[in-house]
């Protein structure tokens, strides 16, 4: 293939993943390094999703040079895994919201991916050290320390939302500006994973809750995992752990998609993608198949979403809330009887008023009053509020029996005269004499 060619091939292949590479290698400025290698110094191309190419004019690229991306307004970028170092404020101030680091990656400089939008970070098992403020103010929530880390800066992690942090080797926490570390500030860490031995007086310094540290203290050091219940820390079992990553990690993907959700400006296509990412990487992570379900389901894509509730379902037989979601995606369909079926599954999972409230919705639309107003009976028995009583109202009156229906009405009104649903169902009731 000659070169014009597999260049338009490339380009082709990375519009397809979503991925726009810089206009040419010219976009990147460059110097050589002592090793003979690439190290790029400056970025001047207008692209904002970037992908750094593994050589230029030939030679390897292996590192950053600090600033090279500074306030760019990058949206993404893709490393190659030639990039053993990361200079400082490299990245800083750009709008990054999920980073795949260089697998090779030795060095992460100061302020290097400060002040993004970081949801999520992978840190390689290659890394030995990180700058100071090298992730402040993100939106982080989980944290692995490579075992091969040596060094961490002061406020590496500072300013970020983390709630779970795993230490599986004792690193050293760097000074800086006088201030012993700190690199944990400003978090809401509930849940650590950690080896054993830790000084407790450097732990109290990287910013560790200081009723943990007496925890683990009375613990005598040992390694394992720990929780903050309330306030109080207590020992977690490795499959409850498991499980807390697990739900971190799908809730940050969703929190990321979010805005593409409910911002002014609707893009199910871009949410999708941030999906199809995420089940690459956690492919038994039985919320992003639900999650995206849900996306597919807004974009009036059944098919896919039925599918992808399907695949959660064999992940996770007995999961109430997949049942309950393709019950939905039936629904906006049409098939009414599958829809049943899925809400009659999630009531044997969980019967709740929320699940009986659901199917007794589809029953009334089908005109099946009887069996509605049997699950609106459950639902009362469950919680018998003003909403219950005015949906069994209804229920009711669409069957006409108004004398039932003023009833419900009445109780309605009676636990809450201002609930707008009762109000409505009183007015109906009273233009037709009762």
């Amino acid at each position: 293939m000659n070169k014009k060619l597999w260049i338009i091939t490339l380009a082709l292949t990375l519009a397809v993943t979503g991925i726009v590479f810089a206009q040419s290698e010219r976009d990147f400025e460059i110097s050589q390094n002592q090793q003979g290698k690439i190290t790029i110094t400056d970025y001047t191309g207008s692209t904002k999703e970037v992908v750094i190419p593994s050589k230029i004019s030939g030679i390897e690229v292996s590192a950053i040079e600090g600033s090279a991306f500074y306030k760019k307004g990058l949206t993404k970028v893709v490393f190659p895994d030639t990039i053993t170092s990361i200079g400082d404020s490299a990245f800083q101030g750009n709008k990054l919201e999920d980073v795949t680091l260089p697998k090779n990656l030795r060095f992460i400089d100061h302020n290097a991916f400060a002040e993004n939008s970081l949801y999520r970070i992978n840190l390689p098992s290659s890394l030995e050290e990180i700058g100071g403020s090298a992730f402040y103010s993100n939106l982080l929530t989980y944290i692995r320390i490579p075992e091969n880390v040596k060094t961490i800066g002061a406020y590496a992690f500072a300013k970020n939302k983390i709630e779970i942090v795993e230490i599986p080797k004792i690193f050293t926490a760097r000074l800086s500006g006088g201030v012993y570390s700190e690199i944990f500030k400003e978090n809401s860490i509930g849940t650590i994973n950690i080896c054993a031995n830790w000084d407790t007086r450097l732990l109290s310094e990287i910013s560790f809750d200081s009723n943990f540290v007496n925890y683990y203290t009375s613990q005598g050091r040992k390694a394992g995992i720990y929780d903050k219940y309330d306030r109080i820390w207590k020992t977690l079992t490795k499959a409850d752990f498991d499980i807390y990553v697990s739900d971190r990690l799908s809730s940050s993907y969703r929190k990321q998609v979010e805005k593409y959700i409910y911002g002014k400006d609707e893009d199910f296509v871009k949410g999708i993608t941030i999906y199809n990412e995420a089940i690459r990487t956690y492919p038994k992570n039985v919320d992003l198949f639900r999650y995206r379900a849900q996306l597919y389901n807004k974009k009036g894509d059944y098919d896919k979403a039925i599918s992808d509730c399907n695949e959660a379902l064999r992940i996770e037989p007995n999961n109430n809330l997949t049942f309950m979601d393709r019950a939905e995606i039936y629904l906006n369909k049409g098939d009414y009887d599958k829809a049943i079926a899925d809400y009659s599954d999630a009531i044997r999972i969980d019967p709740n008023q929320v699940t009986y409230r659901m199917r007794a919705s589809v029953y009334f639309k089908k005109g099946d009053n009887d069996k509605a107003i049997a699950d609106y009976s459950e639902a009362i028995k469950i919680d018998e509020n003003a909403s219950n009583y005015s949906l069994r109202g209804s229920a009711y009156m669409q069957k006409g029996d108004f004398t039932n229906a003023r009833t419900d009405a009445n109780k309605a009104l009676q636990l809450s005269p201002n609930y707008r649903e009762a109000k409505d169902l009183d007015a109906e009731l009273k233009k037709k004499g009762y």
